[in-house]
């Protein structure tokens, strides 16, 4: 659902790689100078989805349960899915490729790839 408020849903990660921070705030810049205290690496915004409903980080956050290392944080392999695919767009059309059955819906699976709904695993 989408509300009036929006805000900036970012991925934040150390520059070197490692865990990925999913969060929101309207100041991503202020965001990431609250959170660097307390990592030992330098950190960086490794993307950003400016202008979204707040909505949007539960749902990214839902759609990568599997991938949670704790609380916000999440395994790097996130930053590789979410560039596979278009999920602002999908979010803003309330289209899931995860659970639907309309064509071209995709499962992210736990080894990061996606595979079309309805097909079986071979081999």
């Amino acid at each position: 659902m989408e509300t009036d408020t929006k805000t900036n849903v970012y991925v934040i990660q150390a520059c070197q790689g490692g865990p990925a921070k999913i969060g929101h705030s309207v100041d991503v810049d202020r965001r990431l100078t609250e959170i660097q205290p307390g990592h030992p690496f330098e950190l960086q915004v490794a993307r950003l989805f400016e202008g979204v409903d707040p909505a949007f980080e539960s749902w990214l956050h839902t759609r990568f349960a599997d991938y949670r290392l704790h609380g916000e944080w999440f395994d790097e392999t996130v930053i590789e899915l979410i560039d596979a695919k278009d999920l602002r767009g999908l979010f803003e059309s309330g289209r899931s490729p995860w659970w639907g059955e309309e064509p071209g819906a995709m499962h992210i699976k736990k080894d990061g790839y996606m595979e079309p709904v309805g097909e079986e695993e071979t081999g």
